[in-house]
């Protein structure tokens, strides 16, 4: 975890609740990092799982711990350690994944949040965000780191521009009047019963379907109403404009 300076980061652990920690990691470093930024409070005992030693029932009996801190590359003891929590072999047990890998995909994120983890930080964090997720996973609730928090946030924003430009759903903006001309022109209406229906000189009309021509850069009438239904504006089955 990265240093920090500040005294405050250790704040937010209740003073008269022992809280046991055991730390699973296979970087030795890693796992006296965590140790010392968790240990600078009285009330926490931090425990660092054997390098090399396997997870068992056993093991986190013994040590009872109130929150485990997984490396994610230790991937038999995440599994082993929420398979127990689930089949009830242990409980009360909050399992907290780290990632040591800042490329870590959306992919491997999004099966960790699914797999049960009841957070995820980095290995890149600030200590108090160890000090945030610890307190967090406590209570119940679940936690990701605010930076990898954010890829997940961007990823899934790009996932759905892709599926917009794909599907074909994009948002274009209509007037009132295009909106009109769009759902008459998809009636099978000439401009001229258009103009007479709308009670509108048809050069107008003409000005309402060259901006509908090009908002959704279509090539002619029947390409318009193509577009425009995979696009949302004009619905499928809509009421035919009355006049």
């Amino acid at each position: 975890m990265r240093g920090d300076s500040s005294p405050e980061y250790v704040a937010g652990f209740d003073p008269g609740v022992l809280v046991r920690i055991l730390v699973v990691v296979r970087n030795p470093v890693l796992g006296a990092g965590v140790a010392a930024v968790l240990g600078k409070r009285g009330n926490v005992e931090t425990m660092v799982f054997p390098d090399g030693a396997r997870v068992t029932a056993e093991g986190i009996g013994a040590e009872s711990p109130d929150v485990v801190i997984v490396d994610v590359g230790r991937k038999r003891d995440l599994r082993e350690l929420l398979r127990m929590r689930a089949e009830r072999v242990i409980s009360g047990v909050a399992v907290v994944a780290v990632l040591v890998d800042d490329r870590s995909t959306f992919e491997e994120m999004s099966d960790l949040l699914q797999s049960g983890v009841d957070g995820i930080v980095s290995a890149e964090d600030r200590p108090a965000h160890l000090v945030d997720v610890v307190e967090v996973v406590r209570g119940g609730a679940r936690w990701i780191s605010p930076a990898l928090g954010v890829r997940l946030l961007d990823h899934l924003a790009e996932r759905c521009l892709v599926h917009v430009r794909d599907s074909g759903a994009v948002d274009v903006p209509l007037t009132p009047s295009e909106r009109t001309v769009l759902r008459m022109v998809a009636d099978g209406h000439t401009d001229r019963q258009i103009a007479g229906r709308l009670q509108r000189s048809e050069r107008t009309v003409k000005y309402h379907l060259g901006n509908l021509l090009a908002k959704f850069q279509a090539s002619n009438r029947a390409h318009l109403v193509n577009l425009s239904i995979r696009a949302g504006a004009l619905p499928v089955g809509f009421p035919k404009v009355q006049g």
